[in-house]
């Protein structure tokens, strides 16, 4: 008897994720097909680390899509829908550039140095193997004057630089 109650309840178990994971899905359909594109049609980012003044935490599982005349940055998580985080005017932007981990090291080096003095150099590094970042720089209309910004995406691990440089390459394509 215990047996077949048990059974009963992995039945019903079984059932309940089934019908919950079928409403997970309908939304994510629902919110692909708002979105009016496929994962393939955006251009993977790496990982949003800060600059855009819309965003204030960085996120990994960034992509990109130009469309009516604006940058889309959108975080997509394993598995779920796409959550529209940001957005740059093609219009406004300055510059898209590659930099590498020295060029960006030496630029929080110097904003560390600022901000905590000799203790700067006290404060542990974070390594990574290989780091090629990618950043567009666009001029914002805020407060009736332009503002000069600058949004920074992450490359990382083996493959970062072309990776990256294949994102750039892409954005230009895009935007011209």
């Amino acid at each position: 008897m215990g047996s077949f109650i048990g059974s009963l309840i992995f039945l019903a178990l079984c059932i309940w994720m089934i019908v919950h994971q079928t409403k997970r899905m309908r939304k994510i359909k629902a919110a692909w097909k708002h979105l009016g594109c496929k994962l393939k049609d955006l251009i993977d980012s790496g990982k949003y680390t800060y600059g855009h003044p819309e965003i204030d935490a960085p996120f990994e599982n960034c992509y990109i899509r130009v469309l009516n005349g604006n940058i889309e940055i959108y975080n997509i998580p394993k598995s779920l829908a796409p959550i529209l985080k940001g957005t740059i005017p093609v219009g406004n932007i300055q510059n898209i550039t590659i930099e590498d981990a020295s060029t960006i090291q030496k630029r929080i080096t110097a904003a560390r140095l600022l901000m905590t003095g000799v203790f700067a150099f006290a404060i542990k590094k974070k390594k990574k193997d290989e780091l090629a970042y990618l950043v567009i720089e666009w001029m914002d209309s805020m407060w009736h004057k332009q503002i000069a910004q600058m949004a920074t995406f992450e490359f990382s691990e083996k493959g970062a630089m072309e990776r990256c440089n294949k994102a750039r390459n892409e954005l230009i394509r895009l935007t011209r």
